[in-house]
């Protein structure tokens, strides 16, 4: 059994998703983690992480022990049968006659986003052949979580360039957006996994290149007024203009009203392109609280600290393709910026959950690219909100080197 202290490093949910992940991918050993959620104002699983690990249990024919809320202690026990005849529970066709239907409900605002992050990977490379509908709901929009949106827009494009993953394996629709604090929103993504005897391959993410362009899509939904939406990406433009330096790129805005929407809201994302295929990006979440134009600077903010930091990717994308390098085969390369914790403990947590994994972290001089940007980000104002991001990080570029295990299904 793979034996996991859940309070590691950011001593959060991710520990628990990943390694989950693995043990069903895998299916070599069952998976048991304490403490978990350590390092949270309220430990223990919540709502949203029982869903995940219900979910990727079902998906595997696994069983969890400990699966209620509040427990800080699980054991994901892996199916019986798999030394022998993987899965044999589970249907091994590609034949979408036979898709499975899988149903993840948090039934309140949790992140939709992180029932993908643990569910995604076992669909491309878990021990399935067969497609699989994920019937996701909860939060499309949720604070301390990707927006749905970045998933949409930089995560899933970027996941599927980087390991070549034909974009016919992943097919995903919004079929309502879900705020805070109802939550109430529904995704649905077809699944076809990746090919048996095809594991991942390595990935070079070492050059970023010069940003080109920059889109900002600003949404509202239900009784929040359009203004608002216009308000955040003014702001995320004109903040973007007097702070990138002499070069400007191109900055295009995309306002929508996104409906279906339980309850109202609004947000923004800001996603940098760059000349060699880099997705960055920047978001925020509207709230009551805060005005519009706080929202907007936030997220350009988010964005420009990317920028500076001369990484090939942003916060949320270096931690998630940990996973994805540490199951490919060969060693995969990646530059970050800043190195943040959450990324330092999926290091951590793939290093004790697959055997025969490799990861290798060096720091590096300051990037080239910087000499056109500004060399610090400006002031940050009384309404700047901290990000659990934040928490943790190393300061300047970093290379990620990883020699993969280069699993494929059997």
């Amino acid at each position: 059994m793979i034996s996991l202290d859940g309070s590691y490093g950011e001593g959060g949910g991710q520990i628990l998703r990943n390694a989950a992940a693995y043990a069903a991918i895998l299916g070599t050993k069952d998976l048991g983690i304490r403490n978990i959620r350590a390092g949270r104002s309220v430990p223990g699983l919540r709502k949203q992480h029982l869903t995940g690990l219900t979910l990727l249990a079902e998906a595997s024919g696994g069983s969890v022990d400990g699966a209620r809320v509040g427990s800080r202690e699980i054991l994901f026990r892996i199916p019986r049968t798999t030394a022998t005849t993987p899965h044999t529970t589970i249907p091994s066709t590609r034949d979408s006659s036979v898709q499975r239907t899988l149903t993840g409900n948090t039934e309140t605002a949790g992140s939709i986003c992180l029932l993908l992050q643990a569910a995604l990977p076992f669909a491309l490379v878990g021990q399935t052949s067969c497609p699989i509908r994920w019937i996701l709901r909860g939060g499309t929009n949720a604070s301390n979580a990707p927006q749905y949106d970045y998933w949409q827009f930089v995560f899933l494009p970027m996941l599927n360039n980087l390991f070549q993953i034909p974009p016919t394996c992943i097919d995903a629709r919004v079929i309502r957006r879900g705020f805070f604090p109802k939550g109430g929103g529904e995704v649905h993504v077809d699944t076809i996994p990746f090919g048996r005897g095809c594991p991942l391959p390595a990935i070079q993410l070492t050059e970023r290149g010069e940003v080109e362009s920059i889109v900002i899509r600003s949404f509202y939904s239900g009784k929040c007024p359009r203004h608002v939406a216009e308000r955040m990406a003014n702001t995320a433009r004109d903040y973007l203009k007097q702070n990138l330096g002499p070069i400007v790129p191109e900055i295009r805005m995309d306002i929508r009203n996104e409906e279906p929407a339980v309850a109202s809201g609004s947000g923004i994302l800001l996603v940098a392109t760059t000349s060699t295929g880099c997705l960055l990006g920047g978001s925020a979440i509207g709230s009551p609280k805060v005005s519009p134009p706080d929202v907007g600077r936030e997220a350009a903010r988010e964005l420009l600290r990317t920028l500076l930091d001369g990484g090939c990717v942003d916060d949320y994308l270096q931690d998630q393709l940990i996973l994805y390098m540490a199951l490919a085969k060969g060693t995969s390369e990646l530059i970050t910026g800043s190195l943040t914790l959450h990324t330092q403990t999926a290091i951590w947590t793939a290093e004790q959950c697959c055997d025969g994994v490799s990861f290798q972290v060096t720091p590096l001089s300051s990037s080239d690219e910087s000499n056109v940007l500004p060399s610090s980000l400006p002031e940050e104002s009384s309404t700047h909100r901290t990000s659990d991001h934040d928490i943790g990080r190393i300061p300047g570029r970093h290379r990620i080197q990883c020699t993969g295990i280069g699993f494929s299904p059997s």
